[in-house]
């Protein structure tokens, strides 16, 4: 049997093309506009904090991705507030740390030989000189 023009057969792209644009062209009102164009501070500042999250874990990423590669290579880094950022060799690096432990156990060992005080002892000052205090 032969299909009949019309039954269940593919329908023609201009109908289905005029049928999804009567479904998507909604009539907007100048108020949804407006709404639209201006965001209120709430979203301003939900979008300030995803936006600096987001460029930390960017930051991040990008920084400890460095230093895998760094470390790959046979270099290291450290960062300290008062240096900053130091790269050298991994092997210059576990030396420092190495040695500022023992310089740290050292001194651990000198404070339990002096008697374990490891506290500022302040000197005795006569609480009296204040004027008039124990004058009768």
């Amino acid at each position: 049997m032969a299909a009949k023009e019309g039954d269940d057969g593919p329908e023609d792209e201009d109908e289905i093309v005029a049928e999804d644009t009567e479904l998507q062209t909604t009539p907007t009102s100048s108020r949804d506009v407006e709404e639209k164009s201006e965001p209120s501070a709430t979203a301003k500042v939900t979008s300030a904090l995803f936006n600096l999250f987001s460029y930390t874990i960017q930051f991040l990423g990008v920084f400890f991705a460095l230093g895998l590669v760094l470390n790959l290579l046979g270099f290291g880094y450290t960062f300290s507030f008062d240096k900053g950022l130091e790269i050298d060799k991994i092997q210059n690096i576990r030396n420092e740390v190495q040695f500022e432990r023992e310089i740290e156990r050292e001194e651990r060992m000198e404070r339990k030989e002096n008697g374990g005080a490891s506290y500022i002892i302040a000197p005795n000052v006569p609480e009296n000189n204040a004027v008039g205090v124990g004058e009768e």
